[in-house]
C-alpha cells in the first residue's frame, strides 16, 4: 500500500495496540515505521467495568496500585520509541468518553475499588 500510495502523496496511517504483550507479540515496529506515516498508539481503554474494578480509561503515567507498571500512555509511547517507532510518527490517542461503574461498595469510591461491572 505505502508504495502505491506515495506517488499519489497519500498518507498511510495504522491504529495500533499500546499494550507491551500485544507489541511484542505481534509488531515488527521498524517495518511498520518504514511503511506507515503515522502510527495512531490508541492509548485507552487500559481501564473499565471488564476490570472489575475502578480506574482510568486512559492514564497518563502509572498509578501505584494498577496491576501493570505498563499500562499507561507515558510507558506505551515511549516503549513504541524505544522497540524502533520514530516520535515523529507516532499520534497519541486520546479518549472524548469516559467509564462507569457500578461499585461494590457505594462508601469507597476511588482509584482500584472494586466494582460488579458497568454503572448505568
Amino acid at each position: 500500500l505505502a508504495v502505491a500510495f506515495r506517488p499519489r502523496r497519500w498518507l498511510l496511517s495504522a491504529a495500533v495496540s499500546p499494550s507491551k504483550m500485544v507489541i511484542d507479540a505481534g509488531y515488527d515496529v521498524p517495518v511498520l515505521a518504514e511503511y506507515f506515516d503515522w502510527i495512531a498508539v490508541m492509548t485507552y481503554d487500559f481501564h473499565g467495568n471488564w476490570d472489575k474494578q475502578t480506574g482510568h480509561v486512559a492514564p497518563l503515567y502509572y498509578y501505584p496500585g494498577d496491576t501493570y507498571d505498563y499500562f499507561n500512555a507515558n510507558f506505551s509511547i515511549n516503549y513504541w520509541i524505544e522497540k524502533g517507532a520514530p516520535s515523529r510518527k507516532l499520534v497519541m490517542g486520546m479518549p472524548l468518553y469516559g467509564q462507569s461503574f457500578a461499585l461494590a461498595d457505594t462508601s469507597s469510591y476511588g482509584l482500584n475499588e472494586k466494582s460488579y461491572g458497568p454503572g448505568e
